[in-house]
Order: C-alpha cells, then structure tokens, then sequence
C-alpha cells in the first residue's frame, strides 16, 4: 500500500477534499476481495516473507485521475484473464463510485496460483493418535 502520509487533494467550487492513499487502497482491496477467483494479494517477495499485510497495492496519482497496480493470488483452475478483468472492473467501479477520482488504469500482476489439497490428502498426513 502506498505510505499513509501521501494525500490525493481534489478541488472543487466548496473547498478541496483529501483522500489518503491507504484510503484508495483499502477500498482497492476490499474490491478485490470480492472477486470470486481472487485467494488475496500479495506484496511479492520480501513483504511477504516478513508477513507485511496489503503491500501487494500501490496507487500512483496526477491531478485527478489515479492509477492502481495491484498483486494478486487466484485459485487454480480459474481463468486468469476472465479473473484480472474482474478485478479490473471491481476496482474501477468502487473507487469512482465511492471518491470524486478517475481511474485511468488498473494494472494486475497474477504473482501467485494457489492449488487446494484435497482433504483427504491433509488427513493421511495427519500422526494417528
């Protein structure tokens, strides 16, 4: 996600209405998450590793338009593109809906698959007791 202290600042006739970064994120985010296919985000790498939630979102913004590039892992057996698109349009939606921006580009990074174990495998590995 990007850093907290970045704010978008639009103006209009009233006065000028500021939105976090971490606000266009999270509502990135939430969008996502609705996504069926969609298993999370992730933040690639060293974020990961050390367990850093929602780095796997950063929002670049110019004047009032923004631009989000988001990291995400999609089940196996999902059509990849059919899942991107949906995450695509959820973002879009969501943030022009819910702010006063345009969304001029949501770019997805499929960074992972997740395959499901069957349950019967997890319970073979399991120690008898």
């Amino acid at each position: 996600m990007s850093d907290n202290k970045e704010k978008i600042i639009t103006t209009n006739e009233s006065g000028s209405i500021n939105y976090a970064n971490d606000v266009l994120a999270k509502i990135a985010a939430l969008a996502t998450d609705e996504v069926v296919g969609v298993l999370g985000i992730s933040g690639g790498g060293l974020s990961d590793m050390l367990g850093v939630k929602n780095r796997g979102i950063h929002v670049t913004l110019e004047e009032n338009t923004a631009v989000i590039d988001i990291n995400i892992i999609v089940e196996y057996g999902k059509k990849l593109h059919v899942v991107s698109n949906a995450v695509q349009d959820s973002i879009k939606k969501a943030i022009e809906s819910m702010t006063s921006l345009k969304v001029i580009a949501v770019n997805v990074n499929v960074s992972s698959i997740h395959v499901e174990k069957p349950k019967e495998v997890e319970e073979e590995k399991q120690p008898k007791k």
